[in-house]
């Protein structure tokens, strides 16, 4: 598959690629506690999977060489809104961390737009950081 130009190297991408409730704009703005206004484009997160389990209330992923995440990268978000985010992903607790990645995003013509941006990926709270680590078939 051809894919489209990438950024480079970014020291701190403003943008966050998400893949569970946040992919609800009604749902980021109670976050933010703000009406998000910056662009939102339909984004692929590869090499990573989605989990969900009983033992913890909300979906993650985790490294998964093969495996990809469908979601969207939301862009323009300002310190106070990555410092309100943090907080709603736990972590303080470790549940989560948050990780620079290269993502495709989709609707930047015919092509995907590859850049990196921040995800929230599996904490050690949650036992590991990849699929194999947290006993997750793959």
């Amino acid at each position: 598959m051809t894919t489209g130009p990438s950024l480079g190297e970014m020291a701190e991408p403003a943008c966050l690629f998400v893949y569970g409730t946040l992919v609800e704009p009604r749902c980021l703005d109670e976050v933010i506690g703000r009406r998000h206004a910056g662009e939102r484009l339909r984004a692929r997160l590869r090499d990573f999977v989605r989990i969900e389990t009983d033992a913890y209330p909300y979906p993650y992923v985790a490294e998964a060489p093969g495996r990809s995440v469908e979601g969207v990268v939301v862009m323009d978000l300002s310190t106070r809104d990555w410092q309100a985010l943090d907080r709603y992903e736990d972590l303080d607790q470790g549940m989560d961390r948050r990780q620079i990645v290269e993502i495709e995003a989709f609707g930047c013509g015919p092509r995907p737009y590859r850049l990196q941006a921040h995800v929230y990926v599996a904490g050690p709270g949650l036992g590991g950081s990849t699929a194999s680590e947290l006993n997750y078939n793959t």
